[in-house]
């Protein structure tokens, strides 16, 4: 069997529509279907023929093609929270009679994974696991949204783990974190990606800014994620509000939505910041490499461990040339400190925010440095690097 003739299975609970992020979407997809997506259209750019098996927004059971990737989508019942539940996924890829080489799962919420591993089991064919988090038990949300993760969290997450023939952490910092990856009877580490091209848009930082109608002589400091406790985007709200006072001449945009939105709107309307901090919402895939380019750092201030396994925007900043501000968890420090991209702050700690900020503020030459090793970074870690170092992988379980 040459490379090009595998066919691989990828199993996700859900996989990004066509134009999926251009605006608001009520079939959720985030970071780890982002990495599905990417790596199963490089893939197939590879010659190998990449079905995934996955949930659709409806009822209905479709097949579709997608640059390349062949797209089965299972009827959806419902959805808990963000989550499609989708039953028939568990047993199509069974008994529809298709032909994998390799299974490769991508965990992130169940059911995707369980189906990977019932058709790798039934059919016996290597199962490979990309962990993408979410083997911590988060008491939230509907009922029936706790019960289902705290059944899988605390009874099946292992044994799927256990069952692989290898598991990937995106992470060197994320294997000393996991339990899953502890139960695993091989461990290696394969980073997500990033396109590099879409952010190098031919514009400089000022250029950005006066399309964003941002003023071009500010330092913008730039968040794009979801808006919930977790991130700690009040934390930032905080610091920067500190930061300000120091240095009138400072700008803050935090891109997204979530539970904390209307909060942080009041509080910018509270402290008279609203012609300081801008809160778009959402921001599409079409306007963020404008906001990446407009930034002068970019700041990530999650404060619960295990939240973030390797965050793409860190790599999507990087490939902005925007140096970068996170929280100090093994998972992070793992990626910015070896590559010295950006620097770490406390988590949580408003005070480390506005030291942080102050400091890319005023060294010039450290900022210049870090933007640097920041591009070189992103380079390394460009979506056909990253494809070819899975490609190895599946050969090397197949021989």
């Amino acid at each position: 069997m040459t490379t090009d003739d595998l066919r691989i299975g990828q199993f996700i609970t859900q996989y990004p529509y066509e134009n999926q992020f251009s605006g608001v979407d009520d079939y959720f997809c985030s970071g780890a279907e982002r990495v599905a997506k990417r790596l199963s259209e490089k893939l197939a750019e590879r010659g190998c023929s990449v079905t995934v098996c996955t949930s659709s927004a409806t009822s209905e059971y479709t097949v579709e093609k997608q640059n390349g990737v062949t797209v089965e989508r299972s009827p959806s019942l419902t959805n808990i929270n963000t989550t499609q539940i989708a039953p028939s996924q568990i047993v199509n890829p069974i008994t529809e009679g298709l032909d994998f080489d390799i299974v490769h799962a991508h965990n992130s919420t169940p059911p995707g994974v369980i189906a990977g591993w019932l058709y790798a089991k039934w059919n016996d064919v290597p199962f490979i696991i990309t962990h993408h988090g979410g083997e911590t038990y988060e008491s939230h949300g509907s009922f029936f949204r706790r019960a289902g993760l705290f059944i899988y969290t605390k009874f099946l997450i292992n044994s799927l783990f256990q069952a692989a023939d290898v598991a990937v952490s995106p992470t060197e910092g994320y294997i000393q974190e996991s339990s899953a990856l502890s139960h695993a009877e091989s461990v290696t580490v394969i980073p997500n990606g990033v396109d590099v091209d879409q952010f190098d848009i031919g514009v400089s930082n000022e250029e950005a800014k006066r399309q964003l109608e941002i003023d071009p002589e500010s330092f913008l400091v730039l968040y794009v994620g979801s808006l919930h406790p977790r991130k700690g985007v009040d934390v930032l709200l905080n610091g920067f509000t500190h930061f300000h006072e120091m240095h009138p001449d400072t700008r803050l945009v935090i891109g997204g939505d979530g539970s904390l939105k209307k909060d942080l709107e009041s509080t910018v309307e509270e402290r008279n910041l609203s012609d300081v901090v801008q809160i778009p919402g959402f921001i599409p895939e079409s306007k963020k490499s404008t906001y990446m380019n407009a930034a002068d750092v970019f700041v990530l201030p999650s404060i619960t461990a295990g939240s973030e396994v390797f965050p793409l925007v860190l790599l999507e900043a990087a490939a902005a040339r925007t140096p970068v501000i996170a929280s100090r968890f093994d998972t992070i420090e793992s990626v910015v400190g070896p590559n010295k991209m950006g620097s770490l702050l406390e988590p949580g700690n408003v005070e480390s925010v506005a030291n942080e900020l102050k400091r890319f503020y005023d060294d010039d030459e450290m900022r210049q440095e870090t933007t640097e090793n920041a591009l070189r970074t992103a380079h390394n870690r460009e979506w056909n690097v990253i494809a070819q170092q899975y490609h190895g992988l599946y050969r090397s379980v197949l021989e």
